[in-house]
């Protein structure tokens, strides 16, 4: 009798808890759609509301700015190399990566994404202390997006910089101004350079200085290239000097650059494979093994706390790894 009650006590604390698991991935998901529904139709009807009452009221209009209207007062408190917060960090990341999004919908995203998958997980899995690992892969997923956006839009950006830098070069020669080298570069390059480029351009139009224009190129990129091509026109243009051998010299600079990081990508190629194999090595053979000889591996499968144990290192090994190739220069 005992028995039994206990029995329908656990299946009503599962239904509650299915229940609720399915009320948080119900929520989760409508905020999900109803984001992506906003950013896609309704955002921009709502900025245009922004922008008209900005110019016929005289006030400024709340909420978020694009890269051309951007406040930039704090830019000298974001370019110094003083604290900087985790948020400025991660902040600074979302604008790097050319995404069009907000960071606080990062991480909202990344909480409707890890929520659901924990619960579901916690919910039906014979190892409920799996749901914690998991929902902190899927929460932190959007942040690891953003983060490679970023990168690879860097490296994009460094591989057009020569070609621009000889564009610039040669336009200057012919008796333009760096602005309308600059505006030359916009109008002939791809994106992403030609974007970076041509809010510059547009930003002096509006009367914004020379200085906080480029300034504001190399914080928004956040390529050391063009931070290095900031400082030469800035002391070029204060101190004088010949604005072609400038460019040159940064093109040059700029393939060297380029050159040693093919090297040192080659030369780290041995290293990077060997992260790989030993991160999948062990997921591969308790795979084998569970197929193999499922009562072998159940062993393992009912201490969790192992199951934890093993997944933790496994990222600490690699992050080790990764650490040591990781050649700065």
């Amino acid at each position: 009798m005992i028995g039994t009650e206990t029995a329908r006590s656990n299946e009503t604390k599962m239904t509650y808890l299915l229940l609720f698991a399915i009320f948080i991935g119900t929520v989760a998901l409508v905020v999900a759609l109803g984001t992506w529904v906003y950013d896609r139709f309704i955002n921009d009807h709502f900025q245009v509301r922004r922008r008209l009452a900005e110019a016929f009221s005289g006030g400024e209009a709340p909420g978020p700015r694009g890269a051309l209207f951007r406040d930039l007062k704090m830019l000298h408190a974001q370019t110094s190399n003083d604290r900087k917060g985790l948020w400025h960090q991660f902040t600074t990341s979302v604008e790097q990566s050319g995404l069009n999004i907000a960071p606080m919908r990062v991480l909202m995203i990344g909480a409707c994404i890890g929520m659901p998958i924990g619960i579901v997980i916690g919910s039906f899995s014979p190892w409920p202390l799996l749901a914690i690992p998991a929902g902190v892969a899927g929460t932190v997923f959007p942040v690891v997006y953003v983060e490679m956006k970023r990168r690879s839009r860097r490296l994009k950006l460094c591989q057009q910089l020569p070609g621009a830098f000889d564009q610039m070069k040669r336009a200057v020669r012919a008796g333009q101004s760096v602005t309308g080298a600059m505006q030359l570069v916009a109008n002939e390059s791809s994106s992403p350079l030609a974007d970076e480029f041509a809010i510059c351009c547009q930003q002096q139009g509006l009367g914004l200085p020379f200085r906080t224009a480029l300034r504001d190129l190399a914080h928004r990129t956040g390529v050391m290239e063009l931070q290095i091509l900031t400082v030469a026109l800035l002391v070029q243009r204060e101190s004088g000097g010949n604005c072609v051998e400038v460019l040159s010299n940064l093109s040059d600079v700029v393939r060297k650059r380029l050159h040693l990081a093919g090297r040192v990508m080659a030369l780290t190629s041995e290293g990077r494979m060997q992260a790989i194999v030993l991160s999948m090595l062990p997921i591969a053979a308790f795979v084998a093994i569970y197929l193999l000889n499922r009562e072998y591996a159940n062993i393992l499968l009912e201490r969790p706390i192992l199951l934890v144990g093993i997944a933790v290192s496994e990222i600490l090994g690699t992050l080790w790894i990764r650490r040591i190739i990781n050649i700065q220069f």
